[in-house]
């Protein structure tokens, strides 16, 4: 049950133990990042002598897990808990709990939902002054998940939901393979940039290889895929890895922060605190944390990357450092979450139906906009 109590706590924690579909001995593949130049770069793991941590590795980052969270609530019954904004773009109508940055996304910005956000009296410029309500009333999840609005007000808002998944003591597996077109079977592999000038009458490329060098027009071929294709020397270590046996563990550690949701989130009316207001819009924050908190992922997180839960844990955390086992269900929190969004909707007349806005980029505000940017840069080189 959701009492009184959860509200006076540090945070709800869970920890949920996580495995490769294929059992233990299944392995997974990590995350990559754009490296240097356009390579692929898998999160650096940090390695120890000694100690129960050999290792450690990134399996799904803290960004990665809110943005598959935040979009639950486009669907089903989770789309009856928060408004439904798009901004319109040509013929694409896209949801702002798509947008990675929020309520401050670029997309909102440069949309006609511009003047509710930035304008006066708008979101920001009442959460600046301590009023979370105008920002509640069109993105909520933003008070959950977060933002920042780096290009304007410099507001930054910190996450009250926390969730991501790491893997200790792995091994890091090598992975090489080789691509060879069907049409190649039938030749030697040292013919086989023949293969297509024997078998097609295609002059320009017979003049190709003979003006070319033997490799150059191996490369050609390869580059139009119509060649073999090795796997290079420097990818063979992969971002693939499995768990050490009786060693390894795969873990997903969320945590919904009820410190901040107490201390930050406020309604103000007439530059006055409104406690009944407050209570009211914290009830329906806490619900949409703990839907999210407790949502059953299917961690389908990537290719190669398909995990299952093995077992979970529940805690609250109080200031002191005491805890208590929770045994909060997805139904629990979903049915609190709909009478707190009831609430919320009846007490400050909001209307979660779809409303649609249009991007209009202005030139002169996004040349305004690069040249602000080129200068800062400008600035920052200086400054060095």
């Amino acid at each position: 049950m959701i009492d009184e109590k959860i509200l006076k706590g540090s945070a709800i924690v869970i920890r949920e133990i996580l495995l490769p579909v294929e059992g233990e001995d299944g392995v997974f593949s990590a995350p990559t990042f754009a490296g240097e130049k356009g390579a692929p770069l898998y999160f650096p793991e940090f390695k120890g002598e000694t100690g129960r941590i050999k290792n450690a590795v990134l399996v799904d980052s803290v960004e990665s897990q809110a943005n598959r969270l935040e979009v639950i609530f486009k669907e089903g019954e989770y789309k009856n808990l928060v408004p439904q904004i798009y901004i319109k773009v040509g013929n694409l109508s896209i949801n702002l709990l798509e947008m990675g940055h929020r309520i401050t996304d670029a997309m909102v910005r440069y949309s006609t939902l511009y003047p509710l956000v930035w304008g006066q009296n708008g979101a920001l410029e009442a959460l600046r002054d301590g009023n979370c309500l105008e920002i509640a009333k069109i993105a909520p999840t933003s008070l959950i998940f977060g933002f920042w609005d780096s290009r304007e007000t410099g507001i930054k808002w910190p996450r009250l939901l926390r969730s991501e998944i790491w893997a200790y003591n792995v091994l890091q597996l090598g992975r090489v393979g080789q691509y060879t077109p069907a049409v190649f079977h039938k030749f030697k592999p040292e013919q086989e940039w023949k293969v297509y000038t024997e078998l097609l009458d295609l002059e320009e490329m017979k003049k190709l290889q003979e003006e070319m060098k033997e490799e150059k027009f191996k490369e050609l071929l390869s580059s139009v895929g119509l060649g073999s294709v090795p796997w290079p020397k420097e990818g063979r270590l992969q971002n693939v890895f499995r768990l050490i046996p009786d060693e390894g563990i795969i873990q997903r550690i969320a945590s919904l922060h009820l410190v901040g949701l107490r201390l930050h989130i406020g309604v103000k009316e007439g530059g006055k605190m409104d406690e009944d207001g407050t209570s009211i819009l914290q009830q329906y924050l806490l619900g949409l944390g703990l839907v999210a908190l407790t949502y059953p992922q299917n961690y389908d997180l990537r290719q190669g990357c398909l995990l299952r839960r093995k077992s979970v844990e529940q805690k609250l955390v109080f200031p002191d450092g005491c805890e208590e086992n929770l045994s909060l269900t997805h139904n629990n929190a979903l049915n609190f979450a709909k009478k707190a969004a009831e609430k919320f909707k009846e007490k400050f007349d909001v209307d979660f139906s779809p409303k649609e806005f249009e991007f209009k980029p202005e030139d002169k505000k996004l040349k305004e906009e690069y040249e602000k940017r080129k200068k800062k840069k400008g600035e920052a080189k200086e400054e060095e």
